[in-house]
Formats: structure tokens, sequence, C-alpha cells
């Protein structure tokens, strides 16, 4: 069976604020803000000078030094949480006498209450991922009925309570985290969260795209409206138009008005091609003139303007079966995905438009095509980035359902919250190209019971109910401690249109030379048997290990109904503590307090780094999905780290634990010296510097989609080994450690075609900064990503460094942050100046005030050179 439906164009349907008849505000600056349960907070002339000022986005959580015995534990990273109040007060325009004023909330983590002049709104949001809506518009027109030159103030009051603990299986944050807006507009406007657009066809001749728009009135007057729809190319030629009408039968009433419009040669949204137009829709109202004349004849109707919606848009189709795969405008496509959390790294939780973007790029960069927002709705501004960029999204919205994971989590309010926040969540995400999968839950943990089917049967009709154009999906793995379960959610798989399958896709021996040893894992489920046994089935990897990457691009590649892979994680990310690490030989990770998870902060899974450094692995699947296209990545090298001495660990993942009691692992000749947890790989570096291995051997890894690999010491050939898809793409060298170059080199049809050279350096002797841009917005929002490394003479990083850094920022910004990598055993704090270097590296972030002008970074650390760079803000 095949299962076609047509596919929405993009954006959050956020209405344009160019002046028209409705506006919309950023609300972020100038909150007040105060750490703790204040009595009384909530009144309007309640005193709160005293209080902080803050600029959202803010999470408090990352401001707060860390402890052991903090209420979260280790799943959110040891981070301190509490209640929190905001206060911000408005000043009330004339101008919006007879208007609808809204505030809009994009996310508050969590138990958001809302109060305005003293009151309670009767606003409670308890889920912190989902948007939610404050109406001010009785309170604005209450303030200007009291007339006089200045209309009294309006205060705001938020509340926001994440103190019960443990709420969540990772790092939340605390706090308004992400944008507030200010809307004002019509009481007869277009409803932006039933905005819809659909394209209901599209080839190389014709796109038509299906508007679906909910207009609504609080007004006494009733009648006739219309709305005009008008498509835009980016450079502003029109492409399209078209218009429909409709009747409003008076107050507190709703129509839907449904129009198509025909876009000529329309290109196509893709991956490759991330093509976007703009959808204007003008609602006007339909009043008999009353007077003749020369311009207008008795009787006839002048529409006036009411309204008006601009929403970014892109054009694409979406399909699926066991047959033919998934098929996006038309065409196969496999889904290189990585797993994400919501946090930004050294930012915490505060969902900034650029640091959204900015792992939207990372993940691009490194040759991903896919994200999973594991396992909540992340922000509007990654989605948008996604649409501009080109990454598909997996779109996620639950941990838990009624069955608890944490004592705090979501299944304290589910039954309660689930249908209002699904449908929060959809009609928030449901016009952007780049979501393509509804998923409705996670690994939860009544998935195999009665009751556990008949959420899924509900959860799934809801989310059919708002939207058929993608597929619905969950993500689900075998009970480890009940082998024959995986067979017991055949029929949960039944309700859904894409089977999620977390680490169970193409599992690999467990006890397979170089692959970790995982506890209890049900090794015995795999896409072949379920396909045999469920042939109508698609699957996905939602959830994989870095080390299945071959295997499972192997699979994909070679089952149409095998659509994605994404493995857990893209990023490193704050939470789960712990996950990730390797450790010694001679060491039970497993036995009671043998090892302790404070003072990691994080999990060291990722393919790429919380500085945006990419692991060898990194690089290694970028090469598996190459595919020998052209101008992709085809030869890397990495070294395995010898095991460490006592005080000298680069490993992220390592805790510093004594040498094996067996004797110093350096000596053996073992191939695997390390050991490793399920989401952990061997520690590995491009990096020809280990003194303390000097005429030991070394592991040196070489991925490669070449024929074969010849590697090179200082001009001496250690040997060649094929690396063709039989090897997995890869070759492993012993190679008796000497300083000097190493140097691997692709060979094909016999001749050397690339080499790629790693050389011992020297040490450290200065710091160097590179800025992902020097000209921002000076809007107070906008962030510049600063990577410091410390190099050599001959400019060449250098991984021992641990030198203590500091950062001084002057001019049109500030330091919003500074941070390393290392997530296992600093206790530094993110909003500190200074921090020690871990692997030789850090990342500062800066933040653009309101003024343009001039902003300098000056970097420096006892004994090293110190380094400046010199930004811009406009």
């Amino acid at each position: 069976m095949t299962h076609a439906s047509p596919a929405l164009a993009s954006s959050s349907a956020s209405p344009s604020s160019s002046g028209g008849p409705r506006s919309k505000c950023l609300f972020d600056d100038q909150w007040r803000f105060q750490l703790g349960d204040v009595a009384g907070a909530e009144a309007a002339r309640f005193d709160d000078s005293a209080w902080r000022t803050v600029d959202l986005p803010h999470d408090w959580s990352i401001e707060l030094p860390r402890d052991p015995k903090a209420p979260c534990g280790s799943g959110g990273g040891f981070f301190q949480n509490g209640i929190g109040w905001y206060r911000k007060t408005i000043a009330v325009d004339p101008a919006w006498a007879g208007q609808r004023v809204v505030l809009e909330f994009e996310g508050v983590y969590c138990n958001a209450e809302v109060f305005v002049n003293g009151q309670h709104t009767g606003v409670k949001q308890p889920y912190g991922y989902i948007p939610f809506n404050v109406d001010l518009s009785e309170a604005v027109q209450a303030a200007l009925a009291v007339g006089g030159a200045v209309p009294p103030p309006i205060t705001i009051a938020v509340r926001v309570d994440n103190e019960c603990q443990p709420s969540s299986r990772w790092f939340t944050g605390s706090g308004i985290y992400r944008h507030v807006w200010l809307h004002t507009f019509s009481q007869t406007h277009i409803a932006t969260n039933d905005f819809k657009l659909t394209t209901t066809s599209l080839n190389d001749a014709e796109a038509v795209l299906r508007v679906e728009a909910g207009v609504v009135s609080t007004a006494q007057s009733a009648g006739a409206v219309s709305l005009d729809f008008a498509v835009y190319a980016l450079d502003g030629a029109q492409v399209a138009q078209a218009s429909a009408a409709g009747e409003l039968a008076g107050s507190a009433s709703r129509t839907r008005i449904v129009a198509d419009l025909k876009i000529p040669a329309p290109q196509a949204w893709s991956p490759e091609s991330p093509s976007l137009y703009r959808v204007v829709a003008q609602l006007r109202s339909a009043q008999s003139s009353g007077r003749g004349g020369n311009d207008t004849a008795p009787n006839e109707q002048v529409f006036d303007l009411l309204d008006e919606v601009a929403v970014t848009t892109g054009l694409r189709t979406l399909s699926w079966s066991a047959e033919r795969g998934l098929l996006l405008n038309g065409q196969s496509i496999k889904l290189n995905g990585g797993n994400i959390h919501h946090d930004n790294g050294i930012l915490g939780a505060a969902a900034f438009d650029r640091a959204e973007e900015r792992k939207v790029e990372l993940m691009k960069a490194a040759g991903f095509n896919a994200i999973r927002t594991a396992h909540n709705p992340h922000s509007t501004a990654l989605l948008a980035a996604c649409d501009r960029l080109g990454m598909l999204v997996l779109d996620e919205i639950f941990d838990t359902w009624e069955a608890k994971k944490t004592d705090e989590d979501y299944h304290k309010i589910f039954w309660e919250w689930y249908a209002r926040d699904v449908e929060a969540w959809m009609r928030r995400d449901w016009n952007h190209p780049s979501v393509i999968f509804w998923s409705i839950g996670n690994e939860m943990m009544e998935r195999a019971t009665p009751a556990g089917l008949e959420i899924t049967k509900k959860l799934a009709a809801l989310v059919r109910s708002l939207d058929t154009s993608r597929p619905v999906t969950a993500a689900l793995n075998a009970d480890r401690e009940d082998g024959p379960m995986w067979l017991k959610l055949d029929p949960l798989f039944a309700e859904l249109d894409v089977g999620g399958y977390n680490y169970e896709l193409s599992p690999r021996d467990p006890h397979e030379p170089g692959r970790p040893m995982p506890r209890n894992m049900d090794w015995a489920a795999n896409h072949a048997s379920d396909h045999a046994r469920a042939p109508e089935r698609v699957v996905m990897a939602t959830e994989s290990f870095q080390y299945e990457v071959f295997e499972n691009w192997k699979t994909l590649r070679d089952h149409a109904y095998a659509v994605g892979d994404f493995v857990w994680t893209a990023l490193d990310y704050l939470g789960e503590a712990r996950i990730g690490g390797s450790w010694l030989p001679g060491i039970n990770p497993h036995a009671p307090g043998t090892l302790s998870a404070w003072p990691w902060r994080g999990a060291y899974c990722g393919d790429i780094d919380l500085t945006g450094w990419r692991k060898p692995v990194s690089h290694y699947r970028e090469i598996v999905w190459n595919d020998e296209k052209a101008g992709g990545k085809k030869l890397y090298m990495a070294v395995q780290e010898p095991p460490p001495l006592p005080q000298k660990i680069l490993g992220g993942a390592v805790t510093l634990y004594p040498p094996a009691p067996s004797g110093d692992p350096a000596d053996s000749p073992s191939e695997h010296p390390w050991q490793m947890a399920s989401w952990s790989m061997v520690p590995a570096f491009p990096f020809w510097d280990w003194p303390h291995a000097a005429g030991k051997r070394v592991k040196v890894e070489v991925y490669s989609r070449y024929d074969s690999v010849r590697l090179y010491l200082n001009g001496q050939l250690v040997g060649e080994k094929p690396t063709g898809e039989a090897e997995e793409f890869r070759a492993l060298f012993l190679v008796p450690y000497s300083a000097g170059e190493l140097v691997a080199v692709g060979v094909e049809g016999g001749e050397e075609r690339e080499r790629f050279a790693l050389k011992t350096g020297g040490p450290a002797v200065a710091l160097r900064a590179s800025v992902d841009r020097t000209a921002l917005r000076a809007d107070g929002q906008d962030l510049a990503f600063v990577e410091i490394e410390a190099v050599d003479a001959a400019g060449q990083w250098q991984l021992w460094a641990d030198e203590r850094i500091s950062v001084e920022v002057s001019g049109a910004g500030q330091l919003a942050a500074l941070g390393t990598g290392n997530v296992r055993s600093s206790v530094e704090r993110y909003t500190d100046s200074s921090c020690t270097l871990f692997q030789g590296r850090a990342l500062a972030v800066i933040r653009a005030g309101k003024t343009p002008g001039p902003i300098t970074l000056r970097v420096s650390a006892p004994g090293l050179a110190s380094t400046e760079l010199e930004l811009h803000a406009d």
C-alpha cells in the first residue's frame, strides 16, 4: 500500500509587522527577574526595583553553580532549578483602542502562570515546550477608558515553577527561555494558528498551493469578508494570486476561507535546494457605501483592510510506502539523521535565533540531512533555520505518557493536557516544509500494554484529524528484561505510518571485536525479520549507536522500506551526565559506587562536541554517507588515544581513573585497552603527539572512500590496506609511535590521489581566535561564536594545552557564555569570564548590544601570547 499526501508550505505563519493593520513586536527587553518564590510579586504596585534586569531569552539554571546534591540529579546535569518571577510594565498606546492585544510566549520552563495588574489571567502552561498566549485586550481597553493624555500602564507578572524534580531525564533549563511577542490586530482577524498552506500538486510546470484560513470576529458587526492572497518569489516578483469570500455571523463568530493558488514553474523545496516563497493574505470587510457619486455607486461594497498576514513558505510533497520508501517531491530520499536535545550547550536552554541556526549549520556541514527533536518540541527559530538551510525534521512531542520515567515528568498531567498540547504543537509547526514526521512518543513505558495501545490510537487519531500530510511515528525499543517484548509491539506499530526503532534496526553482535558490550540488550529484533512478519511496515532507526553507522547505512541503501537512521546523538548535550563514558581496563562501571556521575554535567555521545568541534566519528559518518558524490569527503585519519598518564586524559568521555591494577595498559599490546559503554567510542583525535607512548604501538584509524590507503610515518611506508565496502570504508594500523609526520594516502586504481597528514607539534605558545561572523545586528539578540585554540610556534592546534584563559569583551557587545567541550570534570560556570582549556580549545559567545559600534574581544592566558578580534554591531 502507498500512502501519499500533499505537503505543507513552510513557516510559523507569523504575521507581518510592517506598519499595517497588524503588528508584531519582540517583547524580550528589560524584564525584571528574581529567583525564589516572592510573596505578592503578582501585584501591580509591587516594588521590583531591587530585582535584576534581564533580556530574554533567559535560563536561570545555567547561571547557577552546579550542586552534586541538586534534586534533578545526573539526569539534569546537577544544575539547580527552583522557582522564579518575571515582571514587566507595558505602556498602553492610545492607537490600541478597539484592538486585540495579545502576548505570545514561545516557551517557559515550566508551570508558567501569568498575572495582569495583580489578577490571575487563568493562563497556566505546565509543559515548558509548548507556546501559549495571554490576552491583554480587556486590560488595555480598561486603561484607555480611564482617559487622560497618558493611560495607566499594565503590569505583567510571570511565575515559573521548576522546583519539583526530577521533571525530565535531561537538562531542561528554567525560565522564559524562548521569545515573547506583543501582537496587536483587529477584532476581526486571521487566526494565525488556523492558517494552513498545502501543496496539493507539484510538477515542473505548476504547483497548486491550497490556503485554508480561519477568520475570527470578536466585534458586534457581521457580514461579508474577503481574503486576497498573493505569492511572491524572494526576489519580490509576484507569481500567483487569488481571492475568496466568506461570511461572519456576528460577535464571537468564525469562518474558514479556502483558495487555490497556481504557481507556474515552481521551485520545489528540498534539503539540496531549500527554495522559499512568501505568501501574503489580506483580510477585508465588505461595507455598503450608501453614497454614490463618481467613484462609488450607491450601496456598492467597499472592502476595508482589516488584517494582513505574511508567511515565508516552501513547496514540497511527501509520500511513503514499504515498496518505494520515503519520497520527497516524488524522489526517493534516505535520512542521514541526528538526534539533538533543545539546549544550546554553553548557553543553556536559551533559544537565541543565531544559536539555533548555528546548530543546523553544524549538522549540515557534517553531512546530516535530518534532525529528530528529542524528545519535545524545539523552538520555532530552529525550524525556521531548517526551512532556510534545508534540513528535514522528525518533530517529536512526548517522552512520557501516563507511565512515569521520573517522578515529576509529564505523566502527572498527561490526561489533562495531552490534547491541548498536541494541538498547539501541530498548529505551530504544520507549515514548515522541513517537518516531515509527527512523532507522538519515545520509548513509552506502557508501549507493550493494552493501555499503551489505546493511547497510541488516541494520539494518532488526534494528529491525523489535524494533518494527514505527514506520517505519524513513535520511537520504540524492546524491554531489556523481556526479550519477547518486541513481538508484542506489533499492534502498536500497526497504528503508526512509520515505525521508529531505537537501537533495533540492524544490531551488531555485542561480542564482535571492537564493539561495546551493552547490558541485557535484545539483539534478536531487526528489520529483516520484522519485514518478513509485517511487510507493509516502513521503518527507520530513530536512535542508533555511533558505531552502527555503516551497518545502518547499508540497510537503508539495500532496502526501500528502511528510510532513515538517526544517531544518538548528533551533538553533545547537557544532562544525562556520563552517557558516552569510556574507562580503563580493570574497572567495572556497573558496580555500585564505582563511578560517580558527579562532576559530569552532560553527555559525550555526540558526533559534535559542545563547542562545535567534529569528533572523528563525525568525519567517518560523512565518508560512509558520501556515496562517492562529487566533492564529497573521501579521506580522514585519527589516532586512538593511548591509555593515558593518570594526570592527563584528552578523551572527553573519560573520568580520571587510576591505572588498572595489572599495570600500565600503555605497555600492553592489547588491541582493546579502552572499555566502552553502549553510547561511547574509543577516544580518538587527529593528532600525532603522544610523548608518553614513545616506542609503543598506537592505533591509527583511517576512513576512506578510496580503494585502499597507504600509511607513511616520516616518509617510510607502514603498510597499505583496502578500504572498500567489505572493510566498512576504514582501516586500522598498529604503528610504533615516534614523533614526526604521519600521512595517510588514498589510493585509487593504483594511483595515490589524496593525502591527509598529522604532524607532531611543539609546546603551546599562543592563543588563536576565529569568529563565525564579524558583522552583527545591533538588536540585543545577535550572537557571534568565537573558537579559541592554543597553538604552537607553527600555528598548529595543541591538544595538550590546559591553561586557564580569560576573555574580555568591550564596546557594543558583551560576553554571553564561555566554556569548553569538557562535560566530565569541570565545575566552572559558563557565565564566568575565564575557563580552563579542554583539548586545547574553548568557545566564547558574544551577544550584540542595542547600540551600533565596534566590539573588541581579547583572550589571554599566563605563558601564552594573547589574541584580539574586532567585530562590529550595526
